[in-house]
C-alpha cells in the first residue's frame, strides 16, 4: 500500500510540474504570465493591493512615483486582489479606480489563491510586495506599506 500511495505521489508530482505556469488577466482582458515581467533585464516590483485597502492608497502614489521615474531600469506590476463576496471589489470598480487614480503601471486581477500561485508564494496580507532581482530571482518580500526608501535599500541590497 505505501509503495502504492508512493508512485500516485511521484505521478501526480510529475503533473504538476507539468502545468503551465498560471495566469492573469489584465483589466483589458489580456492574459500575463509572471514570465512577462520578471527576468527581463530590470528590477520589478510586483504589488499585490485592493482599493479597499487604505494601506495600499498609503503606498500607491510612491509605487506610481517609482514606476515613472524608474521605468528604464525597474517597473511595477499591481495585481488587484478581487473578493467581490469578501467585501473587496469586482474588476469593474478595480478599473474605475485605476483609471481616477491614474495608475501608470500594468494591473492584473486575481483571487488570492490565484495571486498565491503567479508569484510563486503565499499572499497572506495585502499591501504585499515581491521584489525580483533582473536576473529573475525573487530576492525581497514586504509586508505593508513599502516606501521609497525601502525600495531603494532592497536594490542596493541586492543589486
Amino acid at each position: 500500500m505505501r509503495l502504492v500511495l508512493m508512485a500516485i505521489i511521484t505521478v501526480w508530482s510529475a503533473a504538476a510540474t507539468a502545468l503551465d505556469p498560471p495566469t492573469l488577466h489584465g483589466l483589458d482582458g489580456t492574459t500575463h504570465a509572471l514570465s512577462d515581467y520578471v527576468g527581463h533585464g530590470r528590477w520589478v516590483l510586483i504589488n499585490v493591493w485592493s482599493p479597499g485597502c487604505s494601506h495600499c492608497l498609503v503606498e500607491l502614489p510612491t509605487l506610481r512615483r517609482f514606476h515613472s521615474d524608474h521605468n528604464a531600469a525597474a517597473m511595477v506590476v499591481g495585481i488587484a486582489v478581487q473578493y467581490p463576496g469578501f467585501g473587496y471589489p469586482d474588476s469593474a470598480a478595480i478599473a474605475s479606480f485605476a483609471h481616477a487614480n491614474k495608475i501608470n503601471f500594468p494591473l492584473l486581477l486575481a483571487d488570492r489563491d490565484l495571486a498565491s500561485a503567479f508569484v510563486t508564494d503565499l499572499v497572506d496580507i495585502i499591501p504585499l510586495t515581491f521584489a525580483f532581482h533582473p536576473d529573475g530571482r525573487m530576492v525581497a518580500r514586504w509586508h505593508g506599506v513599502i516606501t521609497t526608501t525601502d525600495i531603494e535599500e532592497i536594490i542596493r541590497d541586492f543589486q
